[in-house]
């Protein structure tokens, strides 16, 4: 009895045994790694272009002679290869928000290509009342038939007030950069009727200001907007860039009725700024007129025939004068107040200095410094005779 009971034992260990070692080998295997859900597949796609722009841009920036720059060049980011690659997550993961997400980011990286041509096309079948479709008219690089059929889809189904407003200019911007003025100018008006707020008449104006609708929005910030104490912010959006002749009317009428003193010193810098800037214009033009109809043709063809017209009829003596005359009115009287990351003073200064001293037919500052041979000299020692000065640089 006893030997039988050991040799049922034993058997009994024989049979629990190998389970127990299986669970030891489980312990020695390797654990898998969970496969990468959507979100982080399109977090490393994204973080893929982008490490492959900042090594372009570190390239370029340490290049020192022609052949680093045009080895550094070769380096830029080629977002056409990766968006097959978005758009294989976009349809395997069709239900997710990651698929709004990396058919958004192929249109804004290459609308013009096939790839990007079906995403806008699964975009306007599927997308057009999501949240984000205002991401998609923020940077519009190129107006597709693909791209302006969404947008007029957005416009007409979105339920989002801001992203139609955004899709509304974007699409109104680029028909105007491809000449189609008539149509864009459908949009600017309807800018102008549907989202009359602040920031929207400035866009308007900003790149339409010349037009109808342009001119109802001047008109309606003049009217409605110039005494708010808070117009100063919208004074330095419409003096950005090159702004049109148009605009003078706001910064006069804000410094005329306007009881801010942000508001009016920013106004009067902006006028002061753009008539300097005018002038200059308006002397190259006159120049050009006279002496080379060529290039004339080539400012028309840059900045629109009517702007031209403009700075051909106007008084460049008298803008020169009145914009010293607003920002010596800035330096003495709002030289503290704050504006876009300094003074109004400061801002000013630089362009009151150039105006009374190196205009045509000031007096030429002094300069002093060493010729070719090394001898020192000064640009006083010439007074009296033609002097050719030829400044260059080398960047």
């Amino acid at each position: 009895m006893f030997r039988r009971a050991c040799l049922i034992g034993t058997f009994a260990v024989l049979v629990i045994a190998p389970p127990l070692w299986a669970q030891n080998d489980d312990k020695d295997k390797p654990t898998q790694e969970k496969p990468a859900t959507p979100a982080e597949q399109f977090r490393n796609l994204t973080q893929e272009f982008n490490k492959a722009q900042q090594d372009y841009f570190t390239a370029v920036r340490q290049a020192k002679t022609d052949e680093e720059r045009q080895e550094a060049y070769k380096k830029a980011p080629k977002p056409q290869e990766l968006a097959p690659r978005f758009m294989d997550l976009a349809k395997k993961n069709i239900d997710d928000p990651v698929a709004v997400d990396s058919l958004i980011w192929i249109v804004q990286f290459g609308a013009a290509s096939p790839v990007g041509n079906e995403a806008l096309e699964m975009l306007t079948a599927d997308h057009l009342e999501n949240p984000k479709m205002g991401a998609v008219f923020q940077n519009v690089r190129v107006l597709t038939p693909n791209m302006e059929k969404l947008a007029i889809a957005v416009l007409e189904k979105n339920p989002n007030p801001t992203i139609k407003r955004q899709t509304c200019l974007a699409l109104a911007a680029a028909l105007k950069n491809i000449r189609k003025t008539a149509e864009a100018e459908k949009y600017f008006q309807r800018i102008v009727d549907e989202f009359a707020d602040v920031n929207s008449l400035v866009q308007v104006v900003q790149q339409n200001a010349n037009g109808p609708s342009g001119e109802q929005a001047i008109e309606i910030l003049i009217k409605e907007h110039v005494t708010n104490p808070g117009f100063a912010s919208a004074l330095q959006q419409l003096g950005a860039g090159r702004p049109s002749p148009s605009v003078v009317k706001i910064f006069r009428a804000v410094i005329e009725k306007s009881e801010s003193r942000d508001a009016q010193g920013t106004a009067a810098l902006e006028l002061g700024q753009l008539l300097k800037g005018q002038a200059g214009t308006a002397q190259t033009v006159k120049m050009l007129q006279q002496y080379d109809e060529a290039r004339l043709k080539q400012y028309e063809t840059a900045y629109g025939a009517e702007y031209v017209k403009q700075m051909l009829a106007l008084d460049a003596d008298a803008a020169t004068k009145e914009a010293e005359s607003l920002l010596d009115k800035v330096v003495t009287e709002y030289g503290d107040v704050k504006g876009a990351g300094v003074t109004l003073g400061d801002a000013a200064g630089p362009d009151l200095r150039e105006l009374r001293t190196l205009s045509v037919g000031k007096i030429v500052p002094d300069v002093e410094a060493e010729d070719t041979d090394g001898e020192t000299f000064k640009l006083s020692d010439y007074r009296g005779k033609v002097v050719m000065v030829d400044f260059w640089g080398h960047w």
